[in-house]
């Protein structure tokens, strides 16, 4: 049996009592030769999660981070200046998801960049994850 450890901000306390409660059944089914029905639980679909630095001075570097990946997976990045254009920058080319299940990507955001909300969008496989990015 394979295990798949997801930990969620508020979530790992609840998961972790159901598994609490299943090994529990599992330990009185074998301790008194009664069957009991453990609860069923749906797997967890892996989630795209995006984190990306903000504020960013102008001329400073920004970074995101995309993790809950399958290993493997190609990953593209887009950042949109709070201006609207569509950023170039050296460091926005695509990644392959690396075998924890995440991508990284840096790039340095240009001194004429208009100062603002700009936009960072992610998308690995069939997943897409959007972040704002703040320039200063």
């Amino acid at each position: 049996m394979k295990i798949r450890t997801v930990i969620f901000a508020g979530v790992a306390a609840s998961s972790l009592a159901l598994l609490s409660a299943c090994a529990s059944s599992a330990t009185d089914a074998q301790t008194t030769g009664t069957p009991t029905t453990a609860p069923t639980v749906a797997p967890t679909p892996e989630n795209l999660t995006l984190k990306v630095s903000t504020p960013v001075a102008r001329s400073g570097d920004a970074t995101a981070l995309a993790t809950g990946i399958d290993p493997g997976v190609n990953c593209a990045i887009s950042y949109r200046t709070p201006s609207g254009v569509a950023s170039t920058a050296k460091g926005l080319e695509p990644q392959t998801a690396s075998a924890r299940g995440s991508a990284s990507w840096l790039w340095n955001i240009g001194p004429s960049t208009t100062p603002g909300e700009g936009l960072v969008t992610v998308q690995c496989g069939e997943e897409t994850a959007t972040a704002p990015i703040v320039i200063t």
